[in-house]
């Protein structure tokens, strides 16, 4: 399955767009790592709230007052 995703993935970037990937560590986007650990949780298809689920409010707390968390490596 993780193959069709990635031939997916080269088919789009070898459409003719401007497209830039950048990759963000988890820990300093903590609100969108919460979001895609929700959606499968969730019903599939398009999802809107109308107020943040209360599972990512105080993250979002977190991510306002620009706190974030360091990577851990076990060594």
């Amino acid at each position: 399955m993780r193959y069709f995703y990635i031939i997916s993935i080269r088919d789009l970037l070898s459409q003719k767009w401007d497209i830039r990937l950048r990759h963000i560590f988890r820990e300093n986007n903590m609100c969108a790592d919460w979001m895609a650990h929700f959606g499968g949780s969730i019903p599939i298809g398009l999802q809107l709230f109308d107020d943040p689920p209360l599972g990512i409010l105080s993250l979002l707390f977190l991510h306002i007052c620009g706190i974030s968390y360091p990577r851990l490596c076990l060594m």
